[in-house]
């Protein structure tokens, strides 16, 4: 799910569709946990963090 993030992808139901299989059962708390909490600023730590440039 980080490199959806890194790439830019915010939409909330997309991301939250990305959850493996175990983790599918809560859709609705993953797509409100997701909405609004991310942003350019993260998604550039992110990325340098796990070496992938920004």
């Amino acid at each position: 799910m980080l490199d959806p993030l890194i790439a830019s992808e915010r939409d909330p139901n997309v991301l939250a569709n990305l959850a493996r299989t175990g983790m599918r059962r809560r859709l609705d708390v993953r797509r409100d946990a997701l909405t609004g909490r991310f942003d350019e600023h993260h998604a550039f730590l992110y990325a340098t963090m796990l070496g992938r440039g920004a």
